[in-house]
């Protein structure tokens, strides 16, 4: 029987393709061995029995099986180069590895075959061979060649020093990696060995800790690929590692100091939070005694020193903002807003209420819009707004006597959006060429003389850059000293869903209206120009007086006369009321319109103008909408908008009812302030001093709005309002109108306060104005929310606009209002699909449609819902809002059937 059938291997090493073989210990008789070993060696079916060691192979300088087992003895193994004797068969050399046995008196060998060519080794891979062996030496990787039980069959120098072996040590051979590490590291590492095995895919940059099992520490990442020998077959596996321990503890390091300045920048939030209330509240003060002492008896004196007092606590204010908006942006808490805006009408409302700023100055002030400018553009209006407000400003801040001309242009158009440049240019002091750039980094300005002469905290152009490269654009800036400057922003816009450019109404009855433009400003001119034709009128313009004179009198000879003239006030020799003068006693003229328009308007040009006959005196820079209902006004005609009033009735505004308030504030000054307006407006007003009474208050009493301070003792505001909207919910009360009024500034507390059940959010110091336009949401909230039947004031308005028509008129009339009551039920889920998808674009286009019908109906109520939705969504400032403003407009409409099913008797 020969040796082979006397010992059976296991599978894994029978099949094994590396050659594998047990000798006795003792005897040096090969007891048995695998395939593998017969195929290297070309044994048939069964190799000689018997045959020992030193029969088989010749070791190196002479040596026989007894040194080699001593080494065996000594270190737990032998690794060598072996010859084998003529004996035996086809592989010549060898690398041989003899490995000790702890359970069994046998040595197990292990072979690595070298490729041959006729039973020769290729020399060329035994260099092959070398060369691998020197990189793997001299290589700072950790590289590692395993069989399929995980044994270490070839390391590299950098792999045995890092188990805690030397680096020419061979005591890593036919070791396991548990022999080294820990148990459950080494576990990890198997499973990764299996999966690579399985399926032939290579283990890239897998990281682990590796403990070792001497104590160390160190973190590898370690690539493992499948070992194919020459016939294909999968070997073992081979594995590289890389000590990344200092990456790792650098990135450790990192993180925690990520962690510290996460702290510190939340730090600093809550210190910006805790500063702006603590600033706002004393300048809240401040504004607000002024304006409610504005409203006393005063003499010049008294009010010039009032107005000191305003302007100088607004300029604190905005230089709180804007050290505000600085920090939001450094810690990354700036976020804008996505919501559907026009973009004309935040240009004209920028440039009306800079106006009298720019007359203060002497200067002109001028809005020149291109007529392809989109109706709607996606994007964050109140943040468009400040950066084209701080252009605006500084323009106005260096210029005296000249012109601001704020543009806006389609520069570039595609199917997927389109890039709007908003383009300020002055006339005023200009900037060296060399602090361009500088004028964009924080608290810096051109010079600083430029702060002590103008002020400001040179925050507002870095702020504005900032803001512009969040929005996705760009901001730049062109200057001449002595000349003026030239600021254009550049914004890619995403335009909703037909969007169509800004509606220019056109009237028929005008069509083809000869005007004459006269104003010394070329700019004004054309842009004046430009407007008459998009209305259909024909226009020509004058420089002067001289100029407007002769071409007056030239267009009376050829009998096409200038039935409108918009006369500029200032103007050089000769002022636009003494122009007027002339114009009045020349027969040619007998038929034409004046309408002046004037910079700087007072009473005496006014009463003036009135005297002379003009049609009107408009202040500028005057909307494009006012002026042409003044233009239309002068010639009796009546817009499609205006049909409400077409019995000759003018609509009078209602006067706010006076509501019972509940005002939580714990500041005695704020108190006062707040209590003397709601009072002088005609409201009832209870007064408590915290969150808990605020609540115990809000239990005992009816109240039809809550003012409620954020920052109170005891209860917050926030608590406060959780609280009340627990106790509604549980009894079944109609949720109160309950708005914030708090002077912490931050994005977060604004959603803070909307998480908290808060309608709306009023920061410190709030304005006259502000206050009147929230109470003005609760009369119509309040109103939109009477489900008690059609109100007797809508059906007899309707019956009485009927019967006040012809028969024809009447019966047309019936007819429309069937063709509304048909398509209503429709449109109301179309609105209601609107509010619930936030579309605040398709919610204005439709309360803009609604106006129409309201029109057609001689609807107010319809009217005035449409038209306050349609004003919420411009002011894209507070979804709640926007939701009450839809809700009310349905109300509107559903009202307005009802009135229309009744039957008249006429």
């Amino acid at each position: 029987m020969s040796p082979r059938k006397q010992f059976h291997l296991p599978a894994s090493l029978s099949e094994s393709p590396w050659g594998y073989f047990q000798v006795d210990r003792s005897t040096g008789v090969l007891l048995v061995w695998n395939q593998a070993f017969e195929r290297l060696y070309g044994f048939e079916d069964e190799a000689p029995g018997g045959i020992t060691m030193d029969e088989f192979y010749v070791f190196g300088g002479g040596g026989s099986f007894a040194d080699i087992r001593a080494q065996v003895d000594d270190h737990g193994f032998w690794r060598g180069r072996t010859s084998s004797r003529e004996v035996v068969g086809a592989i010549i050399e060898a690398d041989l590895t003899l490995q000790h046995s702890d359970e069994e008196p046998v040595l197990h060998g292990y072979l690595l075959e070298h490729p041959t060519v006729g039973g020769r080794v290729r020399p060329s891979s035994r260099s092959e061979f070398n060369m691998l062996q020197m990189l793997m030496e001299h290589s700072p990787d950790i590289i590692f060649i395993r069989d399929q039980l995980g044994r270490v069959l070839v390391s590299s120098a950098s792999f045995r020093v890092a188990v805690g072996l030397k680096a020419r040590s061979s005591g890593d051979v036919g070791k396991l990696l548990e022999d080294f590490i820990s148990r459950d590291i080494a576990e990890r590492f198997a499973a990764v060995d299996a999966e690579v095995l399985e399926t032939g895919k290579a283990s890239v940059n897998h990281i682990e800790e590796v403990c070792f099992l001497n104590g160390g520490k160190c973190w590898w990442m370690t690539t493992t690929a499948a070992l194919i020998d020459s016939l294909g077959q999968t070997i073992g596996t081979l594995s590289v590692a890389r000590d990344i321990s200092e990456r790792k503890r650098y990135e450790k390091e990192l993180k925690v100091a990520m962690e510290e300045m996460q702290i510190a920048s939340q730090a600093k939030t809550n210190f910006l939070a805790t500063m702006s209330h603590e600033i706002r509240t004393p300048i809240n003060g401040v504004i607000g005694a002024a304006e409610l002492c504005q409203e006393t008896y005063l003499n010049a004196e008294q009010k010039s020193y009032l107005e000191t007092i305003i302007h100088s606590g607004s300029t604190l204010l905005a230089l709180v903002n804007d050290i505000l908006d600085f920090s939001k942006i450094e810690a990354g808490q700036m976020n804008l807003e996505r919501l559907s805006f026009e973009p004309f009408h935040v240009l004209e409302e920028l440039v009306e209420s800079f106006s009298s700023q720019a007359r203060e100055r002497g200067n002109e002030l001028i809005l020149a819009c291109e007529p392809d400018l989109p109706g709607y553009i996606i994007g964050d209006p109140l943040r468009f707004r400040q950066v084209l407000a701080n252009l605006l400003s500084n323009a106005l801040k260096f210029t005296f006597d000249g012109e601001i001309i704020l543009r806006a242009q389609v520069a570039n158009q595609s199917r997927y959006g389109v890039t709007l440049d908003f383009i300020v240019e002055d006339t005023g002091i200009g900037i060296e060429e060399d602090r361009l750039e500088a004028i964009f980094e924080s608290f810096t300005q051109a010079d600083m003389s430029t702060t002590r002469r103008f002020g400001g905290t040179g925050l507002g152009l870095s702020i504005c850059r900032e803001l512009v490269s969040m929005m996705g654009g760009s901001l730049d800036v062109e200057s001449t000293v002595g000349k003026g400057s030239r600021f254009i922003f550049s914004l890619p816009c995403e335009v909703p869903a037909d969007p169509g450019a800004e509606v220019v109404e056109q009237i028929g009855e005008l069509a083809g209206t000869r005007v004459l433009v006269v104003d010394d400003n070329g700019t004004n001119r054309k842009i004046s120009c430009a407007l008459c034709k998009q209305w259909g009128f024909e226009a020509e313009s004058a420089i002067d007086a001289v100029e407007a004179l002769r071409k007056m009198e030239a267009a009376a000879e050829a009998d096409a006369p200038y039935r409108l003239i918009l006369l500029d006030q200032q103007m050089p020799d000769l002022t636009g009321l003494d122009l007027a003068a002339i114009i009045k006693k020349r027969p040619f003229a007998e038929n034409c319109k004046i309408i002046l328009l004037s910079s700087s308007l007072n009473r005496e040009e006014v009463d003036r103008a009135k005297e002379m006959g003009l049609a009107r005196a408009l202040s500028k820079p005057v909307r494009r909408n006012v002026l042409l209902e003044v233009v239309m006004e002068t010639f009796g005609v009546k817009r499609a908008a205006d049909a409400l009033s077409r019995n000759g009735t003018e609509f009078p505004v209602a006067a706010q009812i006076g509501r019972r308030v509940l005002l939580a504030e714990d500041n005695l000054v704020n108190q006062t302030i707040a209590r003397t307006r709601l009072t002088k407006m005609g409201h009832e007003v209870t007064v408590v001093e915290d969150g808990a009474e605020a609540v115990e208050a809000y239990v005992k009493g009816e109240f039809d709005l809550i003012l409620m301070d954020v920052e109170m003792p005891n209860v917050d505001g926030l608590e406060a309002t959780r609280r009340i909207r627990e106790v509604e919910q549980a009894e079944g009360k109609t949720p109160v109108h309950i708005v914030a009024i708090t002077a912490n500034a931050m994005d977060e507390d604004r959603q803070a306060c909307m998480d908290a059940g808060m309608n709306d959010y009023i920061s410190k110091p709030f304005r006259t104005d502000r206050l009147q336009r929230v109470l003005g949401e609760v009369d119509a909230a309040l109103d939109a929310g009477d489900d008690g039947g059609i109100k007797p004031t809508v059906e007899v308005e309707v019956r009485a606009w009927l019967k006040s028509l012809s028969p024809e008129d009447r019966s047309d009339m019936l007819e429309a209002a069937k063709v509304f009551s048909d398509s209503l039920e429709e449109e109301l889920v179309e609105l209601r699909r609107s509010v619930r998808e936030r579309d605040e674009y398709k919610l204005g286009r439709y309360a803009h449609q609604v106006k129409g019908v309201a029109s057609v109906f001689e609807a107010r109520e319809l009217l005035a819902a449409a038209e306050s939705l349609e004003a919420e969504v411009k002011a894209g400032e507070n979804w709640t809002r926007l939701q009450q403003k839809a809700s009310a407009l349905e109300n509107a409409l559903i009202s307005l059937e009802r009135a229309l099913a009744v039957e008249p008797e006429f």
